[in-house]
């Protein structure tokens, strides 16, 4: 799956069901670090939200897939997702 991703230019933010679920969010809630990278790799957007508002790391953070919270969380992908509390 991961090779055919790479393969071909997508839009990796089309979100698909009434859920709105991302690939990104999918992966995230299943805690499949290699599709996560993978993904994000390809451009898929950490800040994509789904039907009632969530964000693959608020998916993650939900079903206790920490490995995916610690990817996320120190992603050079995630530039201005997190605000400094200073």
């Amino acid at each position: 799956m991961m090779e055919v991703l790479a393969g071909h230019s997508s839009d990796m933010d089309v979100p698909f069901g009434s859920s709105r679920l991302t690939p990104l969010m999918l992966a995230c809630m299943n805690g499949c670090v290699p599709m996560v990278e993978c993904l994000l790799q390809q451009g898929a957007s950490l800040d994509t939200v789904n039907s009632v508002g969530n964000t693959c790391l608020h998916l993650a953070a939900a079903n206790n897939q920490v490995s995916v919270v610690l990817k996320v969380v120190v992603s050079e992908h995630n530039k201005g997702l997190f605000v400094s509390a200073s």
